[in-house]
Formats: C-alpha cells, sequence, structure tokens
C-alpha cells in the first residue's frame, strides 16, 4: 500500500487544492509565530509550560527528593566504578532506612540495579553533570522534566488532527500542569516520564510524520529506559505493516540496530544478573495497595493476583498488548488511540505499583478522554501531594522516605484513582468502538503535500 495514502480505506476522489497524505494534516507545517489558530495554540502552549517547567526545576533544585533519589545515586556510583555493562554486577545495600522493619524482602536489603541498558549511558551523563558542578539531585530529574516539555507539544499535536483543536490545546496544557507529572518529574526522581514521552514520540513520528526510521529509534530508546512500552510495540508493528512493506522494514531494522548496538554488550557479558533483575523484575511486592490486587485482599483472596511468581503478570502483558494490536489491525486509524489504551491498561491491570507508576497513564490518558483523563490526573495528583506531604512531615518538602508505607484512609483513596483509571480505560474502549472511520480533520488538509514522502494522493471523505 501506498505510504502516502490514508491507511484508513478512504475511497478515492479528486477535490480542487485539497491533499489527503497517510492522515496527515500538512498545516502543521505554518510556523509557530504564524497568527493561524494552530501556530497562536502552539505560542500559548510554549508559555504554560515555560511557567509549569520553571516551577519543577526549581522544585528540583531545592530539595533532595524520594529514597529513589538516592538509589540512583548509588546506581551513579557504580556507574562510575563499573561502566555501564560492569554496573549489573555490583550489589547495592540498601541504607539503613528499611532496617528497622521485620518483614523484609530481599529487595529491601539490597537494591536492584533493575533498569535496562540505556539507564547506564544516561547515568554517565549525569555523572559528568555532576563533576561541573550540578547538584545529583537535580541532575538526575532533568531528564524527566525534560520530557514532559516535548510530551505537551506531542499531545497536541496528536489530538488537533483528531479532536477539535480547544480540546487538543486544552488537553497539552493540562498536561502541562498536571500535578502528577509536577510531583513525579520534579521531585520524586525517576525515569517514567521520559519512556512516556519517547512511546508519544514514537506514535507521533510514526503516524502522523510518516517517518518509521526515527519512529523505530525512539521507541528502542524507550525500552532502553524501561521495559514497560514493549506493550505498544506490537500495535505500531501492525500499523506499520498495514502502511506498507517499506514502512514495516524501516521501522524493524531501526529497532532491531539500536537494540542490537546497545542491548548485545549486557546480553553476552551479564546475562545472569540482567536477566534476574530487569527482565525478571516484578514490582515492589509488600502488600497490595493498587488495583486488582487491592480488591484481592479486600476480599480475603490477595494470591488471585499479588502472587508475582506465577504467570499472572504475563497474562497482564498479554491482554494489553494483543487487544490494541488486533484493533490496529481492524482500524488503523485508531493506532494513536490503542497505544494509548495499551498504557492505561497495564497501568489499569498491573498487581505491582509505585506511586512513579501514576505517570504511565497521566498523559496516554488524554488520547482517550479528556474528561476522565482531568479526573484521573485530578484526584491522582492531590492524592500524591497528600502521600509525600505526610511523608515529609508537612511543607515544605525535602526528602521523602517509606512511601511504600500508606495509611488506610491513602489505600482507599489509591483504590478510587485505580477506578478512575478504569473509567478512563472504559471512556476510550467506547471511543474506539464509535470511531468506524477516521475523523474529517484527521485526513482533511488544505495545504501543499510534504517534500519527503512520495507523490500525495489526492482523496476526499465520501460525501455524508
Amino acid at each position: 500500500m501506498d505510504w502516502a495514502r490514508p491507511v484508513s480505506g478512504i475511497r478515492r476522489g479528486v477535490v480542487r487544492d485539497e491533499v489527503v497524505t497517510a492522515g496527515v494534516d500538512t498545516s502543521t507545517r505554518l510556523g509557530w509565530t504564524s497568527f493561524s489558530p494552530i501556530g497562536r495554540c502552539r505560542a500559548a502552549l510554549a508559555v504554560v509550560v515555560m511557567f509549569a517547567t520553571v516551577g519543577k526545576l526549581v522544585l528540583a533544585a531545592r530539595t533532595f527528593g524520594t529514597g529513589d533519589v538516592a538509589r540512583w545515586g548509588a546506581f551513579a556510583r557504580g556507574v562510575a566504578h563499573a561502566g555501564p555493562v560492569g554496573v549489573y554486577r555490583l550489589h547495592f545495600r540498601a541504607v539503613p532506612l528499611f532496617s528497622h522493619h521485620h518483614h523484609l524482602h530481599h529487595h529491601h536489603h539490597y537494591w536492584l540495579y533493575n533498569h535496562p541498558p540505556l539507564i547506564g549511558y544516561m547515568l554517565s551523563l549525569v555523572n559528568a553533570a555532576t563533576q561541573r558542578g550540578v547538584s545529583f539531585p537535580l541532575a538526575i530529574r532533568v531528564p524527566a522534566i525534560s520530557a514532559d516539555v516535548v510530551t505537551c507539544f506531542l499531545v497536541l499535536e496528536l489530538l488537533r488532527t483528531r479532536r477539535s483543536l480547544a480540546e487538543a490545546f486544552a488537553a497539552a496544557t493540562l498536561v502541562a500542569l498536571s500535578p502528577i507529572l509536577l510531583v513525579i518529574s520534579g521531585y520524586h526522581g525517576n525515569t517514567d516520564p521520559v519512556f512516556i514521552m519517547l512511546s508519544l514520540l514514537s506514535v507521533y513520528l510514526l503516524v502522523d510524520r510518516r517517518t518509521p526510521g526515527l519512529a523505530g529509534l525512539s521507541i528502542a530508546i524507550a525500552l532502553g529506559v524501561k521495559i514497560v512500552p514493549v506493550v505498544i510495540v506490537p500495535t505500531l508493528l501492525v500499523f506499520a505493516i498495514r502502511a506498507g512493506g517499506r514502512v514495516a522494514l524501516r521501522f524493524v531494522l531501526s529497532i532491531g540496530a539500536l537494540i542490537a548496538l546497545t542491548w548485545a554488550p549486557v546480553v553476552t557479558q551479564v546475562w545472569q544478573p540482567f536477566r534476574h533483575d530487569v527482565l525478571d523484575y516484578g514490582g515492589t511486592g509488600g502488600r497490595p495497595r493498587w488495583g486488582l490486587a487491592k480488591l484481592a485482599a479486600i476480599i480475603g483472596h490477595p494470591s488471585w493476583v499479588t502472587n508475582h511468581g506465577t504467570p499472572g503478570r504475563y497474562i497482564t502483558v498479554f491482554v494489553v498488548t494483543v487487544i490494541p494490536a488486533v484493533l490496529v489491525l481492524r482500524r488503523p486509524w485508531l493506532v494513536v488511540e490503542a497505544s494509548a489504551l495499551g498504557l492505561v491498561g497495564l497501568l489499569a491491570l498491573t498487581p505491582a505499583f509505585g506511586m512513579q507508576y501514576l505517570a504511565w497513564a497521566a498523559v496516554p490518558a488524554y488520547l482517550l478522554s479528556f474528561g476522565s483523563a482531568t479526573a484521573f490526573n485530578s484526584f491522582g495528583g492531590f492524592l500524591l501531594i497528600e502521600i509525600y506531604n505526610r511523608a515529609s512531615g508537612g511543607f515544605p518538602w525535602y526528602h521523602t522516605e517509606l512511601l511504600n508505607k500508606t495509611t488506610a484512609a491513602e489505600q482507599l483513596a489509591l483504590l478510587g484513582v485505580w477506578m478512575t483509571l478504569v473509567v478512563v480505560m472504559i471512556a476510550g474502549i467506547r471511543r474506539i468502538i464509535r470511531t468506524r472511520r477516521p475523523p474529517p480533520t484527521m485526513v482533511h488538509a488544505q495545504s501543499r503535500p510534504l517534500a519527503t514522502p512520495p507523490q500525495a494522493v489526492r482523496e476526499t471523505l465520501p460525501s455524508s
């Protein structure tokens, strides 16, 4: 199939001065200083993002963060000592803050370096920054803060050709102001917002910009940050196959090349610790606090979903991976929503939980449902603030520990946040079911086609 032709199967037709190319509104080419509606939205969003980013940077510069920052500090020292590959051989003894607990799991005695290969290289860059005078707590949080900047504009670009421009701008603005991302990126200190940004960037590059090579590199980098984005790889691959053999080949080759380059040294030199600490990692364990695991615990049967040694978590990954891919096989124009459904569904169904996991769905939720996504970000963000405030001993925050211990009221509130996430998932499924053809704004453009793809095919929507 011609890559310049929409994958939606819209019938051919000719319309004066109107070109449709692979579902891309070519008016995206208008400059950022343009007085067009999208130009004004981009400029306004840039102002909002600037203020939000400054706020996160100030928070990161004036605080130490959570225990994760201490872990990152130990891992960074390990990378400086043994290198990005040799770090997997090291054992990182946990600091005494957990030593007074009576029931400890093995990973409470030692911090597992449970990160994919690219993280070692990221920590090398962080070490280089600290050697030049940047404080480590700030340097380790800059990647997530920077990723949020890109994420906001990705939301605008992904939504504006699928919903109204007003909804796209509102969603991007609320992402910039999301209390979940404020806490996780600006204070907590972890890489979850980074892989979310890279995952959405891969979707955007593949679907809207028709650059499968760059899309493959982006998702490969995301997998090098955390394994979680693996759930959307089949969805993107199905879309690439539907778009044509060349597209699929470029997408697969770019993924394979970068994975081979970055993962091969780890697989060949430190396979056993890498497999045990990264590929077999099943979460932090402890009392169930989230989702189905919490519901099962309430009714007295937590073993249904909380035993991480069973194939249960693999079933979860299988479900949230295969269903979106099948949807795209039947309706390829829904690839953006299907990818978001995979990320949201993984968080909704996983038995494991960490506070930073809320970032997995904070942004993808807006690609499924504006209203329920706003409720999730608001409810989840304010609950995070309450939990962190309690664990920090009140405002102002500086160092927060023992986030794995929540009160009974906080656990019930977390269950409410999970239920809100389920509403997001249901709303997204309803949108997917109802969308039997691509929206006109997705396939209709009034500008000349790009120079890079093959000759554009002139198309028009059927008369309704």
